[in-house]
């Protein structure tokens, strides 16, 4: 029987694709802190304890540690975590039972292609591994083992990803102790169930001790913080609408629910828990996935509004938890023996394949809005910042970084391999996420403390600030303007001055 070539030409298209807009996205902070960590961290014990206040299990960062000896800059990175998505989309198109337009409008959406993808971060391989969890489903009886250990790679793929593999093992006790759930199917032999949910159980404890910050935890200033109930409700609604519509002028404002009428944002905010209900409904006679869509849904939205509210990477996993969902029931349909991979001849699953071609096609054009905008605008000022000090003889000037997160990112392409960074008082690479850190500094005491650090004959100091400098009389004695790079899609926008 010939293969079906439909996966290679859209992993190839992909491939293309994903690297024409990687070319023109310049790394940003948390991209580089990853690096950073790998970089400067000697073994894999020192990283693991470098990664402490980073609140994230360590599974991308260890394939990256090998990368950093080998090659001197992150690019490395991004084609690596260019290459995971293609795997990712190879396997979704090969295995995934969806239509042949579904399989393609998902993998060109928004999150796949852009989220996951160009922007280079451990989400991707979230992803990748729910996808290798739903080409293992239906072998899941025979090679369960195999299912536990994607499932306990998932724990350690992202904190969130804990919550994922909790809900997808849900999914399979529910499916072997609910009585009615499997039907014909004989259940899974006692012996690797009970190995296998021991391991993934392994995995998700082991994953949360690295994610568990220290007590002096602290990170990024957050304006607006302490916010009121209402805030905070709306944060949540505003997770569900995000992951599920996230057509974006902007990179995580959401275009649907930003500056509208109270009547549109509230058509949106009842609208998409409404879909998401009647989904639930219609994937009722398939228990593990309603359980996986219920459980996922409802930890991650627990997640948002009483830990973290999250951005628009963090959403996008809400709407995975359909898509996957539909996923489970659609294999078993298959594996019974019906020959379109939705129960098509019930009025309600036809209906629910229509909604998630145009859930598809929403999310395809919001990719391209996003690639469309990384075209046009810079992602980061930090590469730019980079260049403009090595073109201008600033190569081996000492630089004084304020604020912290915002300007390491200069050290995703700069020849220096250090900063010094006034609010912690110290030299370093990598954001250590403490409460050292969080002290407010005023322009008096930056400029301070670029005239006091130790120098050669000769040397130049650079202060790299995330805004001007306001001082009323005009600049201190000493300080010179050099440059500002604006515009940027995201905040990091940057100053310099040079420190006499």
């Amino acid at each position: 029987m010939k293969r079906d070539p439909l996966p290679a030409l859209v992993a190839c298209v992909f491939l293309l694709l994903g690297g024409m807009v990687m070319f023109h996205h310049e790394l940003w902070r948390d991209e580089v802190q990853a690096w950073l960590l790998a970089r400067d961290s000697a073994s894999v014990p020192e990283l693991l304890a470098n990664m402490k206040y980073e609140g994230h299990p360590a599974l991308w960062h260890l394939l990256l540690l090998p990368l950093t000896r080998i090659f001197a800059t992150p690019v490395a990175m991004q084609v690596l975590h260019l290459l995971l998505a293609t795997a990712t989309v190879y396997l979704f198109v090969r295995w995934a039972p969806f239509s042949r337009l579904q399989k393609v409008l998902f993998c060109f959406g928004y999150f796949p292609f852009y989220e996951y993808a160009v922007i280079s971060r451990n989400y991707g391989l979230c992803l990748l591994l729910l996808t290798v969890f739903g080409c293992l489903y239906p072998h899941r009886r025979t090679h369960f083992p195999l299912v536990a250990v994607s499932l306990a790679l998932l724990c350690h793929a992202h904190v969130l990803g804990i919550i994922l593999a909790g809900a997808l093992l849900g999914a399979l006790v529910a499916e072997r102790f609910w009585p009615g759930t499997r039907g014909s199917n004989p259940p899974v032999a006692r012996l690797p169930f009970s190995a296998g949910c021991a391991l993934v159980t392994l995995g998700a404890v082991t994953a949360l001790l690295q994610a568990m910050p220290p007590a002096d935890a602290a990170g990024p200033e957050i304006a607006g913080a302490n916010p009121t109930l209402y805030e905070e409700v709306r944060q949540t609604a505003r997770a569900l609408v995000g992951g599920y519509l996230p057509l974006a002028r902007n990179w995580n404002n959401p275009w649907l629910i930003g500056d509208r009428p109270a009547a549109v944002k509230l058509l949106f905010y009842a609208g998409v828990p409404l879909y998401l209900l009647w989904a639930a409904a219609a994937l009722r006679r398939h228990r593990p996935a309603l359980v996986f869509l219920t459980l996922g849904t409802g930890t991650l939205l627990a997640f948002f509004h009483f830990k973290f509210s999250g951005s628009a990477r963090h959403h996008g996993l809400l709407y995975l938890c359909l898509v996957f969902a539909v996923w489970l029931q659609r294999a078993d349909s298959l594996a019974a023996g019906k020959v379109r991979p939705a129960p098509e001849a019930s009025r309600w699953g036809g209906i629910l394949g229509a909604s998630l071609t145009l859930l598809f096609a929403l999310h395809t054009l919001a990719a391209a809005t996003l690639s469309v905008t990384e075209w046009r605008r810079p992602f980061s000022r930090a590469a730019a910042v980079t260049e403009h000090l090595q073109r201008h003889g600033h190569g081996d000037s000492l630089l004084v970084g304020h604020r912290d997160f915002i300007a390491s990112a200069l050290l995703g392409s700069s020849v220096q391999r250090q900063i010094y960074y006034p609010q912690s008082r110290r030299w370093g690479s990598y954001v250590i996420w403490n409460r050292a850190r969080s002290a407010e500094v005023t322009e008096v005491e930056l400029v301070a403390a670029a005239r006091e650090l130790p120098r050669k004959e000769g040397q130049r100091v650079v202060l790299v600030l995330d805004r001007p400098l306001e001082a009323e009389a005009g600049l201190p004695a000493g300080v010179t303007f050099l440059a500002a790079f604006t515009g940027a899609i995201t905040d990091e926008n940057l100053h310099l001055y040079q420190v006499d």
